[in-house]
């Protein structure tokens, strides 16, 4: 009777002693891993047409009605934008005469000189070809980076838009010279003169201002027939084809980014696309935020870098003027050590330092980490723990090094 006495007083002290020992604290852990980690810096940007050409009256008269509407397809020297009807000259001096001699002359210097710059054009586009085709073979066979053949890319497009620019700018001076040539003939016909050759001049009929690129009407300045002056703006032009995107990012988030940097574009309303960064503006702004803060931020230009997005960019439904939503990845690596940032807390060093909380054995171990880039969610982690190692994610203030803990494993 007496031992079970005993026995019983040693199981109630048992009990005892166990109610007023720590219960173990319930944690969440994540195990370290390699993982593809990348840094980014995010912006809300716009798409606009790289080229805007404005087409413009050649001369002053009476404008016919523009039927073109914003969003139609426009051909290089075959879609007519507007019609000009020349209005009867009167009795003209000769300054006048002479005058508009000059400006035939200005256009005629002009359409020479453009001319000459398609010839140049072509001739750095096919070299830049060359050269791309090169670096391409090169990359290969393994002779050369891929960033080589990436920029002998990057200038053969660049050097094509120029080229578009060049033939279109040829056939805006030849709609000035049909102009300055038919306001001549009215001038010519008006004082009785007969030194030109009326054949050339065509001086009854009217002016046909073509399209100088291929492209969309992105916008009707006017419609409306009536008298114009020469140089009002009637509609503009531009290839949706060449879009770029412009992101305008605060001054100390843009002195991060560098010219050729890879970027995605993100809540357009499609899939994720992918871009390059062009340039960063030299000149920044001041503009005030949401909040009535001042901020200085500065414009950062991205192209479009998938090939068959740049040649086709319209089936995408992107336009001029959409809003984007732009990620510049200003550091990358395929394979690193990575911990959620909710793991990591200041240790109790007192230095600054991060720490982390290991599973081990039951109980929570306090153990100094370093840490390198870090993107919001996810730290690399450089020293301190291995691959394979518990970690506690979001510890609550009662853990402390050495407690018990009892643990619910969680993905990482």
């Amino acid at each position: 009777m007496k031992k079970w006495l005993i026995v019983g007083a040693i199981v109630v002290v048992a009990l005892v002693a166990s109610s007023f020992r720590p219960k173990a604290i319930r944690v969440q852990t994540v195990a370290v891993s390699r993982k593809a980690l990348e840094e980014t810096l995010e912006e809300e940007g716009r798409t606009r047409v790289r080229e805007r050409y404005p087409v413009l009256t050649p001369l002053a008269g009476n404008l016919r009605r523009v039927t073109l509407e914003a969003g139609d397809l426009v051909v290089a020297g075959k879609t007519v934008i507007a019609t000009i009807d020349p209005p009867a000259a009167g009795l003209l001096d000769a300054r006048t005469v002479e005058e508009t001699r000059a400006r035939i002359g200005a256009a005629e210097a002009a359409l020479g000189e453009a001319e000459a710059r398609v010839e140049q054009a072509e001739e750095q586009r096919r070299l830049a070809d060359l050269e791309y085709i090169r670096a391409r073979e090169l990359v290969a066979s393994g002779d050369a980076p891929v960033s080589q053949r990436d920029l002998a890319e990057r200038t053969l497009r660049g050097l094509e838009g120029e080229a578009r620019r060049v033939v279109a700018a040829t056939l805006v001076a030849e709609q000035e010279l049909r102009g300055a040539r038919a306001t001549f003939a009215k001038q010519v016909v008006a004082t009785g003169g007969d030194d030109i050759e009326t054949s050339a001049l065509e001086t009854n009929t009217p002016v046909e201002v073509r399209s100088p690129i291929d492209g969309r009407v992105l916008q009707v300045m006017r419609e409306t027939e009536g008298p114009v002056a020469a140089g009002v703006a009637l509609v503009e032009l531009g290839d949706l084809r060449d879009l770029e995107i412009v992101a305008d990012y605060l001054t100390s988030d843009a002195v991060q980014i560098r010219s050729g940097m890879p970027a995605r574009l993100e809540g357009w309303g499609g899939a994720t696309l992918s871009a390059r960064v062009r340039r960063v503006e030299p000149s920044g702004v001041t503009k005030v935020s949401a909040l009535g803060v001042e901020e200085q931020r500065v414009d950062v230009i991205l192209d479009l870098d998938d090939a068959g997005l740049a040649t086709n960019s319209v089936n995408t439904g992107l336009g001029d003027g959409f809003r984007v939503e732009v990620r510049v990845v200003t550091w990358s690596a395929e394979s690193v050590l990575v911990l959620p940032e909710g793991a990591l807390f200041r240790g109790s060093s007192g230095d600054g330092s991060w720490a982390v909380f290991r599973f081990e054995t039951g109980r929570a171990v306090e153990t100094p980490v370093r840490i390198g880039h870090r993107n919001g969610l996810q730290a690399e982690i450089l020293e301190g723990v291995r691959e394979g190692e518990e970690i506690i994610v979001h510890p609550p203030d009662a853990i402390e090094d050495g407690v018990r803990i009892r643990v619910r494993a969680t993905e990482g």
